[in-house]
């Protein structure tokens, strides 16, 4: 590790880039390998740019330990940065299946619900997101203009009627004096 350090310091990049390779190679501690490959893909985005190799040491992390938010915070952003629309929805989907606490769950699916309307542009994918993230949360003003607001934009004219008596219905239980015909 001092030799790596040394390296660095002098920016050896080539010389540090097959030093942290030789580590990840040799070491049979998945968790000091990890290290190493953050390190090593720090360096591909930093030094490199090679954000290609970089998202690969971060899907190799995950492989190995699925939580690790730090390296699905820089997929992500990876992802994200280099369009690939279709791998951070499939990363999301993935964090909203794990997410136990609900208030993360309806932040995932707005997240997705945009990536599918403005990115991928499959304005029903994006309707299927945010009747799931309604279904958490209904009475959120986001969720419900926007759904109104696709609903209409797509035609979906009964789907729009259907979410405005259940909004209606949960008024009505919500305060019966408000009762609507």
């Amino acid at each position: 590790d001092s030799l790596i350090e040394l390296k660095t310091v002098r920016e050896q990049w080539d010389r540090v880039i097959e030093l942290l390779e030789r580590r990840i190679a040799y070491t049979s501690d998945l968790k000091e390998a990890n290290g190493y490959r953050f390190r090593l893909a720090n360096i591909m985005v930093d030094v490199q740019k090679d954000d290609e190799r970089a998202i690969g040491l971060y899907r190799e992390i995950l492989d190995i330990d699925p939580e690790n938010a730090d390296a699905t915070r820089w997929l992500e952003h990876l992802y994200e940065k280099n369009e690939k629309w279709f791998d951070l929805k499939d990363m999301l989907l993935v964090r909203v299946d794990r997410a136990s606490d609900p208030a993360t769950r309806l932040q995932i699916l707005i997240l997705l619900a945009g990536l599918m309307e403005k990115r991928i542009e499959d304005v029903d994918g994006a309707i299927d997101y945010l009747m799931r993230a309604y279904e958490i949360a209904p009475g959120s003003a986001e969720v419900i203009g926007t759904l109104e607001r696709l609903l209409s934009a797509s035609g979906r004219l009964e789907d729009l009627i259907g979410l405005l008596r259940r909004r209606s219905e949960q008024i009505e239980k919500t305060d019966p004096k408000l009762h609507l015909e």
